[in-house]
């Protein structure tokens, strides 16, 4: 069976500068555990290969079925055109072939500034190709849960009431987040 896939482009506004939204995702890269209700927890890992990023990946333990622990390496990285790109490099199912991700920011004024994702995704083999139509749904939601939870963020500077609800569920089970 041929390879197949789709593709997520959402984008969002926020009610802050594009210099403080870009600090948060591009500097803030390995931390998205803070605010994003489906990451547990992120920490960086190796030195960074790209100018001016954090690290060189990523490695989270999300909170979406199918996923487990999964690392993610960054494949671009600008500070001056505020984006950046990542790749899943572990912990896909098999039949996923790329999981993939551009963040770009963008000034719109002083005090607002636009976030655009585009996520792309490749399947392979009969799973792929029986999962593909599910996955699309699902990651569509991701994405756009995991914009939701952001917007709050950073224009409120708590987390959002799905990030909360995990806290608490994972304190309940006794884990530290």
């Amino acid at each position: 069976m041929a390879q197949q896939g789709f593709e997520i482009r959402e984008e969002m506004m926020f009610g802050v500068s594009a210099d403080t939204l870009w600090k948060l995702v591009g500097p803030g890269f390995a931390e998205v555990h803070q605010w994003a209700s489906n990451v547990d927890f992120t920490t960086g890992k190796g030195m960074a290969k790209l100018p001016g990023a954090p690290c060189n990946e990523r490695v989270c333990d999300v909170n979406v079925k199918g996923f487990g622990q999964v690392s993610e390496r960054l494949e671009a990285y600008n500070e001056q055109t505020m984006t950046l790109a990542y790749e899943a490099n572990q912990g896909l199912p098999g039949w996923v072939t790329r999981a993939a991700n551009r963040w770009t920011v963008e000034a719109v004024d002083a005090d607002t500034s636009r976030l655009v994702m585009l996520a792309e995704f490749r399947t392979k083999g009969l799973m792929g190709w029986v999962m593909n139509g599910l996955m699309e749904r699902k990651m569509t939601q991701t994405v756009r849960t995991v914009l939701q939870d952001l917007k709050v963020y950073i224009e409120t500077g708590k987390v959002s009431a799905n990030k909360q609800a995990r806290l608490n569920e994972l304190a309940q089970k006794g884990v530290a987040a």
